[in-house]
């Protein structure tokens, strides 16, 4: 890849993200032109900035309800890595079922079904099918464990580390002596984000 395309590529990732913190809902248009052209979405889906749904075969991605992506992930339907040996793409579907969390950085690769109810960590590659109710991570994803057995052990690590009420110690709301309270209990430990059921 030469200066100019490097340049260029990080030009457009800038981009993408002003973009989004100037008006979040121009960035979900393109979701909407996805959506138009085939790709099916379902009910409280979350997508942050710089996410990208393969726009060659939209009509490929199915996501379920309450799924959220964190900044950065990559949903693709296309693997052209043997094209100029072979002249062939491979193609295939990519069905996210209801109640999924993909960490920041998150890469799905084409013919791949995910869930219900299953945690993928941050920096993720996920190259197989992901069973119902587990938790994985890594680069390819393995699995950590099951969502039951995740959610316990943080239910009973909350209640011994530092909790902070949502939305109140969040950026736009937290007050300076709250961020230097939060910053002096958080060192050498860590601590939930607790918002209200």
């Amino acid at each position: 890849m030469n200066l100019f395309t490097k340049v260029k590529n990080q030009f457009i990732k800038i981009k993408r993200a002003i973009i989004f913190l100037e008006d979040p809902r121009k960035f979900h248009a393109r979701i909407k032109k996805l959506q138009k052209q085939g790709m099916k979405i379902g009910t409280n889906v979350t997508v942050l900035h710089d996410t990208i749904f393969d726009s060659s075969r939209p009509w490929l991605i199915e996501i379920g309800n309450n799924v959220t992506f964190a900044p950065r992930c990559h949903i693709l339907t296309h693997d052209a890595s043997m094209d100029i040996f072979l002249k062939k793409t491979r193609i295939g579907k990519v069905k996210i079922l209801d109640n999924c969390f993909f960490g920041a950085g998150t890469v799905i690769l084409p013919n791949i079904t995910i869930g219900p109810n299953v945690i993928i960590g941050a920096g993720s590659v996920v190259t197989k099918n992901i069973p119902e109710n587990s938790v994985y991570t890594g680069n390819p994803a393995r699995l950590v464990s099951s969502l039951d057995e995740f959610l316990a052990k943080h239910q009973q690590l909350s209640d011994k580390h530092p909790c902070y009420p949502y939305p109140d110690y969040h950026v736009k709301c937290i007050t300076a002596d709250q961020a230097k309270h939060m910053s002096s209990e958080l060192n050498n430990t860590f601590g939930y984000s607790v918002r209200k059921k």
